[in-house]
Order: structure tokens, then sequence, then C-alpha cells
């Protein structure tokens, strides 16, 4: 029985690495500046707080985003911007979206308890296209900063699966939005093996627009089309029969190239395998 296990975790593991372990497969390695803003907690403070608080600026500043895509596997980190006292890493091996948090600052929380410089967290979901996307009452496997990058960059394997799914990249929806059937997509692609998405429109149950993608100026690396800019933004209902925009995000391409396999660190590895056991 334990040597059965054994073999179990082992070809757990495995299935971690193959799909990042041939050599044939193309990878493209890029750097994209975004800026997102969340327009209820951004621009309407003020009124949210009765003036208590002062309001946030406007010009929250943009965040470096760095991604390795294939056709069915993708990488995305982001220095500080998406973990503000870390380092926050994500990995699709074509099995597995697995999610890295490392500590490099010590920080104490409200409840008292020392968060120790140098902590790590990992955790792993399995999924069969990286679609981070999850309904009502889910958790979402990537948060809004993360799903930006995602739909821009590495959405291609997402967008071929057959009876795909998409959802708003900001989970507000599943507050503020009826979608019991889910939602309809009218989606272009690029006409390439990657096929990321030249635009994207949601809809739930009217004709009334979700949330709406658009790539503009197009570059081509190893003969896959990337938008070297974009935009999106999302809608939810104001309460009074109308809709306002929930959040918008626009990004760049600031570098781009060929790349190399995103490896996974071995101690990412030794957690999920502890994590198995």
């Amino acid at each position: 029985m334990n040597s059965l296990r054994t073999a179990l975790k082992s070809t757990w593991l495995a299935g971690l690495l193959l799909p990042l372990a041939g050599q044939a497969e193309q990878l493209v390695d890029l750097t994209a500046e975004i800026e997102a803003t969340e327009w209820s907690y951004q621009f309407f403070a003020d009124s949210l707080t009765n003036g208590a608080l002062p309001a946030a600026s406007l010009f929250a500043g943009s965040q470096t985003v760095h991604c390795i895509v294939g056709t069915n596997c993708w990488f995305m980190e982001c220095g500080h911007g998406w973990f503000y006292n870390g380092k926050a890493q994500y990995w699709f091996t074509g099995t597995n979206v697995i999610r890295y948090y490392e500590l490099t600052q010590t920080y104490t929380n409200e409840q008292g308890h020392v968060f120790r410089a140098g902590e790590t967290s990992v955790e792993s979901t399995q999924s069969r296209d990286g679609n981070p996307g999850r309904p009502v009452k889910v958790v979402d496997v990537l948060s809004l900063a993360q799903q930006i990058p995602w739909l821009a960059f590495c959405s291609g394997s997402a967008l071929k699966t057959p009876g795909r799914q998409l959802n708003p990249p900001l989970d507000l929806w599943k507050e503020t939005t009826a979608a019991p059937h889910g939602f309809t997509d009218l989606t272009k692609v690029y006409p390439d093996a990657l096929g990321l998405p030249m635009s994207m429109k949601l809809f739930a149950q009217t004709s009334q627009q979700v949330f709406q993608y658009q790539a503009h100026a197009t570059t081509n690396v190893l003969g896959w089309h990337f938008p070297r800019e974009f935009y999106m933004v999302q809608y939810e209902p104001d309460g009074n029969g109308g809709w306002v925009a929930s959040f918008t995000a626009r990004g760049r391409i600031t570098a781009i190239g060929s790349g190399q396999r995103p490896a996974i660190p071995e101690p990412v590895l030794r957690a999920l395998k502890t994590q198995r056991e």
C-alpha cells in the first residue's frame, strides 16, 4: 500500500512537470505595464465614507507584469504590485494552476500575529485550461490583478476549450449580476496557434454588456499575435435600472521576445509534495 501511495504521488508530481518538460514547444517572454482602477472604491470614496476619510488618489500608478506564455502553459509574476510586502508567482502547467507567495518584509496583522520575512505559501488548483473564473459562491483562482494580464496574454488555451465558460475578471459580479446560466461571450481571436483574444464582450441575461475587452496595435513573435496595447471595462447595476463602470484597465507591452521554459523552483515542488502526503 505504501509503495502504491508513493507511486501515485510521483505520478501527480510528474503531471505538474511534463507539460513543461518537452523541447519542441515555443514560448514567448514579455513584460507589460498595466493600469487598473476599481471605480466604486477609488472615485466614490468620499460618498461611501461620508467624508470621514480622504479619498484615495485617482492615480494609482501602473504595475509591471512579467509573463512567459506557451500554447498550454504560462507563468506570471509582478514584484510588489500583487503582494505589497512580498512577491507572488503563478504557473499554469497544463494540469494545474500553482500560486506561490513569499514574504520579503515582516509585518503584524490587526490581530497581532507576526508574519516573518521569508515565510511562504503554496497552493495548487487542478485546471485543464488555466481558466481562473469560477461560478457564484466559489472563489476565483486568480484575483483581478492577475486576471487582467491572464486575459490579454495567457487565455489562449481557455478560449480553445470546447464548452468554455468565461466570467468577468472582477468577481464583484457574483454579488451584483444575475447569471444563472453563465455569460454569453462574443469573442474574436487572433488567427494563430496561440489564439489570444482580439476582442471580447460578455453578456448575462440581457443585451447589456457586462464586460468588454479590445486589443490594439498587434505585434507578432514566433508567429503568434500579441496586443501591444489593450483596454477593458466591466459594468455593474447601479440599483436604479442602469449600469455603471465597475473597473477599467489598460495595458501595453514594453518588452517581448522568445522565452525559456518557466521552471517551477524546487522549494515550491517540495511544498506541493508535502501537501499531498
